[in-house]
């Protein structure tokens, strides 16, 4: 019959240490590639207003404003997978 060796708190430690840094690091990756699809989104919405700008459906002032909405629109996303990640890293964090 063999007993398993407890692990020491340092070892525990490490061990807690290593699969945080590691999570963290998956977490960054995604929230990084989620704001790179936002911003491409947002560059292809820009192209479609200076396309209809250009077309005559849309005035320099609308096109400033739809333009505006978009950039609103993008922080507010940035920011909404900003609050997700700090609250996945507090999640992990309490264990």
């Amino acid at each position: 019959m063999r007993l398993a060796k407890q692990p020491t708190p340092e070892q525990l430690h490490k061990v807690i240490d290593y699969l945080l840094s590691n999570s963290e690091n998956v977490g960054k990756k995604f929230a990084e590639e989620a704001k790179i699809n936002i911003r491409n989104a947002r560059r292809d919405a820009n192209k479609v207003v200076e396309t209809e700008q250009k077309g005559g459906l849309m005035t320099e002032d609308e096109a400033e404003k739809a333009k505006e909405q978009v950039q609103d629109l993008l922080k507010q996303y940035e920011t909404k997978i900003d609050e997700i990640i700090e609250k996945k890293r507090a999640e992990i964090m309490q264990v």
